[in-house]
């Protein structure tokens, strides 16, 4: 158990996240089944299960330990040859959990795609364990660290149950129910669990790299729940793209900056966050 978990870490690479969103999963908010199986996704009748205790829609999926001949296994739930573009991802959704002991379970996240001279390679990957109880449907976000140049074309999900950390045994009633998933190319959470600590007060970084060609990353902090809009205007005062305009939570975050189709020149950037407002200077080399 605790080498699939080590495997998944292992393959960790370089994050990157940017601002255009499509969802690429099949079935995301689990309303369609199949002989008692979630269409699009792999897993079984034994560990998992359609709920009618939804985030939306009519159905969520439940998946729990399985427990088959007295012998305890892992619930798995997948979904393979997703089809994919861009050069970051990450995969947001919406759960409840209910752990016995000290029972988790983990999301895995893996992107295929082509560097210059790796066609087809290993790209990107990302994981997160959660072991905190949830009983009303909360907001989880897993981001894909991307090898620098490259780009997906596929990727797979795979979630499954964790036993206890201390006994590494299973223990039977531990079920968590998903509902929503987006697997897309959007910004997304940077900070984890115990990575970093709670912005004091609203910032926004220098891009880097600075001059940049075509793309840059820009980093900002949420101290408190806000709606945040980001958006970059050229050396004449026009808006030409919103990166971003929605609510946060408190965080860390990273967006991208994608100047392929302007001009040379210098730009810049405006965040807006209540009574918070900055602007940075950035340059567009080609």
């Amino acid at each position: 158990m605790k080498r699939h978990r080590l495997l998944l870490l292992a393959a960790m690479l370089v994050f990157s996240v940017e601002a255009s969103a499509q969802n690429f999963l099949k079935n995301p908010g689990f309303e369609t089944w199949n002989g008692g199986l979630p269409g699009g996704w792999k897993t079984d009748t034994v560990s998992s299960k359609s709920s009618t205790v939804s985030h939306s829609g009519a159905y969520s999926i439940r998946l729990n330990h399985s427990n088959i001949m007295g012998i305890p296994f892992m619930g798995t739930l997948n979904q393979d040859s997703i089809l994919v573009s861009g050069t970051s991802f990450s995969l947001k959704g919406w759960y409840q959990f209910y752990p016995q002991g000290g029972d988790g379970f983990l999301i895995g996240i893996f992107v295929h795609g082509h560097p210059a001279s790796l066609l087809g390679t290993l790209v990107g990957a990302g994981s997160k364990d959660f072991y905190d109880a949830k009983s009303v449907y909360t907001a989880f976000s897993v981001g894909v660290e991307m090898m620098p140049g490259s780009a997906g074309d596929t990727a797979s999900i795979t979630i499954y149950t964790l036993p206890d950390t201390a006994s590494d045994e299973f223990h039977p009633g531990s079920y968590v129910l998903f509902d929503d998933l987006v697997l897309d190319n959007t910004l997304t959470d940077v900070k984890t669990a115990n990575e970093f600590v709670t912005p004091a007060s609203f910032s926004l970084s220098q891009n880097y790299p600075n001059p940049f060609n075509p793309t840059t990353q820009i980093e900002f902090a949420v101290p408190k729940r806000s709606n945040v809009t980001l958006k970059v205007y050229n050396s004449m005062g026009q808006e030409v793209r919103t990166l971003v305009d929605r609510e946060f939570q408190v965080g860390r975050y990273r967006a991208i900056f994608n100047g392929a189709g302007l001009a040379s020149g210098i730009y810049f950037y405006k965040m807006v966050a209540g009574d918070f407002v900055q602007s940075n200077k950035m340059m567009l080399v080609k």
